[in-house]
């Protein structure tokens, strides 16, 4: 990973873990600014983790389809019916 990649991750990692620490505490005390503030971190979490071209966005997904512990969504299973 390059430097700037490690600089969005720990900037992403310090606002997820902040963001949420804030709302804990306003739930806990019942502020109203801890929370809205937790929100707001959160909302910064965001935009650094998709704004940022640390390529986590890029992360190939493998695919899951011969899986054997796929979800049984499609219904074909268990009811003799043919997917859509």
């Amino acid at each position: 990973m390059t430097p700037v990649a490690w600089l969005i991750f720990i900037a992403a990692a310090t606002l997820e873990v902040g963001g949420d620490a804030m709302i804990r505490k306003g739930l806990q005390k019942t502020s109203l600014a801890f929370i809205i503030s937790g929100i707001v971190v959160l909302g910064c979490y965001g935009l650094v983790v998709n704004i940022g071209d640390s390529g986590a966005n890029r992360t190939p997904i493998p695919d899951q389809t011969g899986h054997p512990f796929r979800s049984k969504s499609t219904g074909h299973s268990d009811l003799n019916r043919t997917p859509l």
